[in-house]
């Protein structure tokens, strides 16, 4: 598994954001 994968679900859980099969940059506003 991609760590940087790893992050960006972290960030997703934390921000409840729904993951998507390509998720956009971190830090974009939606």
């Amino acid at each position: 598994m991609d760590a940087v994968a790893q992050r960006i679900r972290e960030v997703a859980k934390e921000n409840d954001i729904p993951l998507v099969q390509n998720p956009p940059v971190a830090g974009t506003p939606r």
